[in-house]
């Protein structure tokens, strides 16, 4: 009996509470997370977000399943999610970043930032077709912050 109430507990764990390896200053590390060829520029985001709203799981470096010409690969994308607050606080945090180009949102407050010149968001599965993109309004009240 115990058992079973020690596996139920596992299954209402919260995903980021361990699905990551190590921690190390702000930043937290999924196994399979790889952070080595990430730019400056991502380095960068990644410690003004983490300033803001505190440590941060990296999920996905150059690593993974991304779309062919995904700027995982070239080092220019992270996905992430923040321990301690909530997914529209990070989306809020990197729309004040002049440096940061897209940001996407998924399931399980994934979030994905990218250093590309284009402004653009959106909203999807993971690996789905069928995402919603949109340009950044970009107005005088977020213009160069």
């Amino acid at each position: 009996m115990l058992r079973i109430i020690l596996m139920l507990g596992l299954l209402f764990v919260p995903v980021s509470a361990n699905a990551y390896d190590y921690c190390k200053g702000n930043f937290c590390y999924q196994k399979k997370a790889r952070v080595s060829c990430l730019k400056p520029g991502v380095w960068s985001v990644l410690n003004k977000v983490a300033a803001q709203v505190g440590r941060l799981e990296i999920t996905s470096g150059c690593d993974g399943k991304h779309a062919s010409k995904s700027f995982h690969y070239s080092g220019r994308a992270v996905d992430f999610r923040a321990i301690n607050a909530s997914q529209r606080d990070v989306v809020a945090v990197l729309r004040k970043l002049p440096e940061v180009g897209g940001i996407g949102t998924y399931t399980r407050s994934l979030v994905h930032a990218d250093i590309g010149a284009r402004k653009a968001a959106w909203h999807g599965q993971q690996g789905s077709r069928g995402r919603r993109v949109a340009m950044w309004p970009v107005t005088l009240d977020n213009a160069g912050e």
